[in-house]
């Protein structure tokens, strides 16, 4: 190996070790002030180049049903994952409505949490959850709906669910 292809290996060597670097989040704060006067080319990529602060945690979006007269019963889970196909690495139209089911119940919870405001139950993304939730769970006749946003924090962590946002009952049917 001659001393151009030493050099170009160096080089990348060094170039992969400020990638981690700028990727842990630890050693971000202390690099990324140096990286920003040596890379201006912006040659060093970092994770977080679409989502400056990414989530932490998983929203999970439950419903329970009850039949007149009767308790309501167990909490289920609305599916958003679709069956993964090979070509969605590529192309993944079915993300879109698990962000838009995210983004709802974000507006929800941190809008109002407790549903104490009666404007909630009128607004938009109130109204397009009900919807959906009513649409997967298909209650019997004359039912009680109530659908519930919990979060689940990332991998690797033990914690239990944490609820953000309870709905009040709905009639259906």
């Amino acid at each position: 190996m001659g001393v151009y292809e030493c050099t170009l290996a160096a080089l990348f060597a060094a170039w992969l070790l400020l990638c981690v670097l700028a990727q842990l989040r630890v050693a971000a704060p202390r690099v990324a002030p140096r990286l920003g006067r040596w890379d201006a080319s912006l040659l060093v990529p970092r994770y977080n180049y679409f989502a400056p602060v990414p989530e932490v945690h998983d929203y999970h979006l439950l419903f329970r049903t009850r039949t007149r007269g009767r308790e309501f019963g167990a909490w289920q889970e609305v599916s958003t994952e679709g069956r993964r196909r090979w070509w969605n690495f590529a192309w993944n139209p079915d993300r879109r409505c698990r962000k838009r089911l995210l983004d709802l119940a974000k507006e929800l919870a941190h809008r109002d949490p407790a549903c104490a405001d009666p404007a909630t139950v009128l607004s938009v993304p109130y109204l397009m959850l009900l919807r959906h939730v009513c649409a997967q769970a298909e209650p019997a006749e004359r039912a009680d709906i109530q659908f519930l946003i919990v979060t689940i924090s990332g991998a690797g962590r033990d914690e239990l669910p944490q609820p953000l946002f309870l709905s009040r009952p709905h009639e259906v049917g």
